[in-house]
């Protein structure tokens, strides 16, 4: 079948007559496709429709809206009076203080109390610390009455120390102090730490060092790198090892030799056994212990290595080892302040020295060991006095294995 041809001949000529006319074109087409499937009942398609609409207006009522209409994007600057606000995350808008341990507040100040001290804290007031960690805002001030506080900025890694008697407003990057003194570290980041004394300032580019403010004036101590000092009339630069005065009317003194820091620093001696930087402690221990063996602080090295307490307790056995057959005097005076500052847990450094051929050393630590773990190792005084060189080794082993028990 050829459809153009055919219903060319159907419509050519017409008749006239509609219906013969009709029939004629009908029969001229191709056969339609397959009757379509009988429909579902009527009222069906009105049902589900129906359903639908109960279900949106049911999703309307439990769904929130949004306050704001949706905006549509533009590339043109908005409004700022229109800029959305944002949530303040600082610890004054928690409403309670953070513990610490949880999350810090953003560029806040994690402060370790050593006692009780009180603190104005922007958001919260005033209030008293007890001993222990917590998270302050930034510019809080500080007042140590009954105990120490001690300050670290872990945006910066700067750290602050306030000793007892003192007050100062503390920032990410700057310290007032209103009187007593301080330590400040800048911190191996490139920060640079500002201390306001009134009209003095103090700025700390990777440096250390404590100052100290007084009716009569400002003292700053170096301690490590070089700190700048400003005051209305002068200036003044102060590097490791030196301390610079500076009068109530701004002038400053030159510069004083310390040759004996940790004598300067004993203040905050817990602080610095206590902090998590252990190199500290390892640097303060072997600058205390020189000190003390060559002579060059000897009784004010002593004073710090009872305040070290065990720290250094190896350090003199090894010493008293190398010195007893060359400076006897040295090494038992060396052998009496061991006594002095062992303890339980560093008992067993002493030990070696039972094996010593000096009879008064042997003695000495035998007493020592003796009343600081209360054990004797099954000897006597007598023993120590007498025994062979084998029998007090066999003697020392058995003692350290009785101590690691």
């Amino acid at each position: 079948m050829n459809f153009d041809r055919d219903l060319h001949d159907a419509l050519q000529p017409l008749a006239g007559d509609p219906v013969a006319d009709a029939a004629r074109l009908l029969a001229a087409l191709p056969p339609g496709p397959p009757p379509a499937a009988p429909r579902g009942p009527w009222w069906l398609p009105w049902t589900m429709l129906a359903v639908g609409l109960a279900g949106g207006l049911a999703l309307d009522r439990l769904m929130p809206r949004a306050e704001k209409p949706l905006q549509a994007m533009s590339t043109e600057k908005p409004d700022e009076k229109e800029q959305p606000k944002v949530l303040d995350a600082s610890p004054t808008s928690q409403g309670n203080r953070m513990p610490a341990g949880q999350s810090p507040p953003p560029m806040g100040l994690t402060v370790m109390c050593f006692g009780t001290a009180e603190i104005d804290e922007p958001g919260f007031g005033r209030q008293e610390l007890k001993p222990g960690a917590y998270e302050c805002a930034l510019d809080t001030v500080f007042r140590t009455t009954k105990g120490q506080i001690g300050i670290y900025m872990m945006a910066n890694d700067a750290r602050v120390r306030i000793d007892n008697g003192g007050e100062a407003r503390v920032g990410i990057d700057h310290v007032a102090l209103e009187y007593g003194r301080i330590f400040v570290d800048a911190g191996q980041r490139e920060a640079l730490m500002q201390v306001e004394c009134g009209k003095v300032k103090l700025v700390f580019a990777k440096a250390a060092g404590v100052v100290s403010r007084k009716p009569s004036g400002i003292e700053v101590l170096g301690l490590d790198g070089t700190i700048d000092v400003t005051s209305p009339i002068d200036t003044a630069r102060v590097d490791k090892y030196q301390r610079v005065s500076v009068d109530v009317d701004g002038s400053a003194r030159p510069a004083e030799t310390v040759d004996f820091l940790p004598a300067e620093t004993s203040w905050m001696t817990l602080m610095i056994q206590m902090s998590n930087d252990r190199r500290e402690l390892e640097e303060r221990v072997k600058e205390v212990f020189i000190a003390y063996e060559k002579d060059k602080a000897r009784a004010e090295a002593e004073r710090e290595m009872l305040r070290l307490g065990p720290s250094t307790a190896w350090l003199l056995t090894d010493s008293i080892e190398r010195n007893i057959d060359g400076n006897r005097a040295y090494a038992l005076r060396a052998a009496a302040l061991l006594a002095r500052l062992l303890d339980y847990s560093s008992a067993a450094y002493a030990l070696p020295l039972l094996l010593q051929d000096d009879v008064e050393l042997r003695l000495v630590i035998f007493a020592a060991v003796r009343a600081r773990t209360g054990t004797d190792g099954g000897t006597s005084e007598a023993f120590w006095r007498e025994a062979s060189r084998e029998r007090r080794r066999t003697a020392v082993e058995e003692w350290r294995a009785e101590l690691s028990r």
